[in-house]
């Protein structure tokens, strides 16, 4: 597996008016101390549209990320480590071809290319 190069996880979802509620910080995050307190620099900016479930749920996701890059990177290796076993011929009609290629895909569209 190559080497992560986003803010490695978890991620969270900052809470409380004054605390970053609109922004997605690493628990391990950047931070600095600055006069008056602790400067946390976010990962991500939310910004709120018309439907706060919706941004709710937006959030989540984002900052759920890292954790589903990494089990989908688990299960896109357990599957093509047993589909040999499973097609030994090479025939590539299998569902699960399918699905490999598109974890592969996604997986390539989360990471940045050198």
């Amino acid at each position: 597996m190559t080497q992560a190069k986003h803010t490695q996880g978890p991620w969270h979802r900052g809470s409380g008016a004054g605390n970053g509620r609109d922004s997605i910080f690493a628990s391990d995050g950047r931070m600095r101390l600055d006069y008056g307190g602790t400067v946390l620099y976010p990962i991500a900016n939310l910004v709120e549209g018309w439907d706060a479930d919706e941004d709710n749920a937006n959030a989540a996701l984002i900052a759920a990320a890292p954790e589903l890059l990494m089990a989908l990177r688990c299960a896109l290796a357990d599957l093509e480590g047993i589909m040999p076993e499973m097609e030994p011929s090479g025939d590539r009609n299998h569902p699960a071809w399918t699905t490999i290629t598109e974890a592969q895909d996604a997986i390539a569209k989360a990471e940045v290319k050198p």
